[in-house]
């Protein structure tokens, strides 16, 4: 007896995938940025919430970039994939991140924001 998984039933499980892959790196990103980037002290050694920097910006990028494909692939699959509550959580990031990036200012936040990624790593 054969076992397979049709295509459909395997879309959960590769979004899965490709969430974990954004987790990690958005939480090694984000720490990077904070802590030991050239910027830095731009967020912790002078606690200055409202400047942005380039590495942040990347950061936030790379994420925005996640959450725009994120969306794509949900609007397809949309009941497997979580419905109203993943679309509110994408379109919120999106909007939240193009503020940010558009007036490269209080980049902090989302920056602490991806460190929570870590909690969709964890086991359920």
């Amino acid at each position: 007896m054969e076992l397979t998984v049709s295509s459909q039933d395997n879309i959960p499980n590769k979004n899965s995938a490709v969430s974990n892959v954004h987790a990690v790196l958005a939480v090694i990103l984000a720490v990077y940025t904070l802590f030991f980037s050239d910027s830095a002290d731009e967020y912790i050694g002078l606690i200055d919430a409202v400047r942005g920097c380039f590495t942040g910006g990347a950061v936030l990028g790379f994420s925005m970039g996640y959450f725009l494909y994120d969306t794509v692939v949900v609007l397809a699959n949309y009941k497997a994939l979580g419905g109203i509550g993943m679309m509110s959580h994408h379109l919120s990031a999106i909007a939240a991140i193009t503020i940010c990036l558009m007036y490269h200012k209080f980049m902090l936040f989302p920056l602490i924001f991806a460190i929570t990624e870590v909690w969709y790593l964890l086991p359920r």
